[in-house]
């Protein structure tokens, strides 16, 4: 299993980020994601979110509900929550016929970021992946 990665990526128009992530941590710390640009950051923590305007300082933002996880499991297992939204969104594409989440083309293109970061490790190389 993987369960530890730190990936650095560089995007199209110079968009360039790091994702640091582990799986065996105990406790785990709480979950952070932070995306910084030109005109301010948003950083998530947990089930928070903080907007701030560069110069700015930080304020919390309303989740909307379509977002909110169900978070009584994340004791068990931090994974669950995200699952279980997973599949609630293929539940409805299901029923109403039309994709309403990630789709099989978002997963393909997920195993070829896994794939490419394995091989950058393995190579020592970077890996350009092609749409």
């Amino acid at each position: 299993a993987d369960d530890g990665f730190l990936i650095e990526f560089l995007m199209e128009g110079d968009v360039s980020g790091i994702v640091n992530m582990s799986g065996t941590l105990s406790p785990a710390p709480s979950s952070r994601i932070i995306f910084a640009g030109d005109e301010g950051t948003v950083y998530l923590e947990d089930e928070k979110v903080l907007f701030g305007k560069t110069g700015d300082r930080f304020e919390e933002m309303e989740i909307p509900d379509k977002f909110i996880m169900e978070t009584g499991l994340i004791e068990k297992d931090r994974r669950i929550p995200p699952f279980l939204k997973l599949l609630d969104k293929l539940s409805k594409s299901l029923k109403e016929g039309r994709v309403t989440g990630p789709s099989l083309i978002d997963g393909w293109r997920n195993e070829q970021v896994l794939d490419a970061t394995k091989l950058s490790f393995q190579t020592g190389n970077r890996i350009r992946i092609v749409d």
